[in-house]
């Protein structure tokens, strides 16, 4: 959460109840009675200031996005100071659906179980910024084995190899996220 603005706010009140110059009346520019003799001896003439400090915070709203579930795509960058990725999201085809979207997209090319075994397909170039949970579950490779990881782990990550990763988007927040493997 961060810190939007610091409020402070003075309000002077004579003991006797009388408003004090900084303090709100109907008409500020008035001028003060002072107290009668007779009035100081029952009332004191301290001045009392109450000082009130009031944060207003601004919770940061994670971007918008319309993506929801499962989503698949190659991240592009990390925000890990925000929380954040960049998302260039593909359509991700497993199995039959992976051969029928290469007979579709005239690709005839199986080695490394392309086609045969996954496809993906990316249309729209567009990168989309996530926030991501601070709860989520993110995975990286260690060769080809899932293992724990960070967003830091997937900016580092990124650097290295382009990866295909698998999402899960909950609320508008990324909850999980996969780093795949591909032969």
């Amino acid at each position: 959460m961060a810190l939007g603005a610091l409020m402070l706010s003075a309000v002077g009140v004579a003991a006797c109840g009388t408003p004090t110059a900084g303090s709100a009346t109907a008409n500020p520019s008035a001028a003060i009675p002072s107290p009668s003799p007779s009035a100081s001896a029952s009332r004191p003439s301290a001045v009392v200031t109450t000082l009130t400090v009031t944060a207003v915070t601004t919770a940061s709203a994670p971007p918008a996005t319309d993506l929801t579930g499962e989503q698949y795509g190659f991240i592009t960058a990390v925000d890990v100071a925000a929380g954040t990725v960049s998302l260039d999201r593909i359509a991700y085809f497993t199995g039959a659906d992976a051969q029928k979207a290469c007979a579709e997209d005239g690709v005839t090319d199986t080695s490394n179980n392309w086609c045969t075994g996954y496809y993906w397909r990316n249309n729209n170039p567009a990168l989309r910024t996530l926030a991501v949970s601070p709860d989520a579950t993110i995975t990286v490779l260690d060769g080809s084995a899932s293992v724990p990881g960070s967003l830091e782990k997937v900016a580092q990550r990124i650097t290295q190899a382009t990866s295909t990763y698998r999402l899960v988007i909950t609320d508008g927040r990324v909850t999980e996220m996969h780093e795949m493997y591909a032969p």
